[in-house]
């Protein structure tokens, strides 16, 4: 039994990657799809919380690129949560951020500067260069549209 259990565990930490890797690809809508699909099979019940903060962090992403902001800002908003309270800086830089590229999609600018100012201490608290400087980018690009 247990070891029908663990198997079904890294069964879905697949299906995990999988859709990671469909959005790697610009593969929205079938990324959707699979996102859908693992929702209604309740399978998120049966993962550990750092998976489940990467189903809803990549959820948010891929909801984001299809323009659904208020749905990708739920799912970034529990991301978030469920990483919050952790000592993983890299994880909850990276809710942050996408929650700062969906407020710069509604136009709240103040506060995707707030999300993306945090998103960028949690890059540097983790050493992050390539997220440092995608997150810098992005403040820049409020300031522009700041005028």
């Amino acid at each position: 039994m247990k070891n029908s259990s663990v198997e079904s565990s890294q069964e879905l930490k697949r299906k995990l990657e999988e859709i990671e890797k469909l959005l790697h690809d610009e593969n929205y809508k079938e990324s959707l799809a699979e996102i859908r699909d693992f929702e209604s099979c309740q399978q998120i019940n049966r993962i550990s919380s750092r998976e489940v903060f990467q189903f809803y962090y990549l959820k948010s992403s891929v909801l984001r690129f299809l323009g659904s902001y208020d749905e990708a800002l739920e799912s970034g908003k529990k991301a978030l949560s469920i990483i919050r309270h952790t000592d993983d800086n890299k994880r909850i830089a990276q809710a942050q951020h996408i929650l700062g590229l969906i407020h710069i999609s509604l136009g709240a600018l103040k506060d995707a500067e707030l999300e993306i100012r945090d998103a960028l201490t949690g890059f540097r608290r983790s050493s992050d260069f390539k997220g440092m400087i995608t997150a810098l980018s992005k403040l820049a690009f409020i300031d522009s549209i700041r005028g």
